[in-house]
C-alpha cells in the first residue's frame, strides 16, 4: 500500500488519519483511535452529509474531495488537510510562517 493522501481527523474521542492509496481500488484505510473512528462513523450515519454534487458521504467510500464537508465544530470533529496542501496553500498567499506538527503513532484500525 502507498500512501498519497492522508487527512488528519480530531474528535472528542482522539485522532485518526483517513488514508487513501495511489491505487483507486483500494478504499480509504483508517488508522488511529478506534473510538475516534466509531465516533466519525456515527456521525456520518446519523447525520448524512451532501457532498459535491449532492451524493452522500459515506463512511466506507469516503473521498478526499469529501474531507471538507467532514468540518463538524459543533459535534467536535476537525479535518486537517495534508500537510502538502497546506504548504502549497502558503506558497501562493505568499504566508512563509511556520507550520508545527505534533505526531504521535497509530495503530491500524479497521477499514470499514
Amino acid at each position: 500500500m502507498t500512501i498519497t493522501t492522508a487527512y488528519r481527523v480530531l474528535t472528542p474521542h482522539g485522532g485518526f488519519e483517513a488514508q487513501w492509496d495511489e491505487d483507486d481500488e483500494i478504499p480509504v484505510a483508517y488508522v488511529g483511535d478506534a473510538d475516534a473512528i466509531a465516533f466519525f462513523k456515527s456521525v456520518l450515519d446519523l447525520n448524512p452529509i451532501s457532498a459535491r454534487g449532492g451524493a452522500l458521504v459515506q463512511f466506507a467510500a469516503l473521498q478526499p474531495d469529501d474531507m471538507a464537508f467532514c468540518q463538524r465544530p459543533e459535534l467536535g470533529i476537525t479535518v486537517i488537510e495534508p500537510i502538502d496542501d497546506l504548504l502549497d496553500d502558503d506558497a501562493a498567499s505568499g504566508d512563509d510562517s511556520n507550520v508545527i506538527i505534533n505526531g504521535r503513532k497509530s495503530k491500524r484500525a479497521s477499514r470499514s
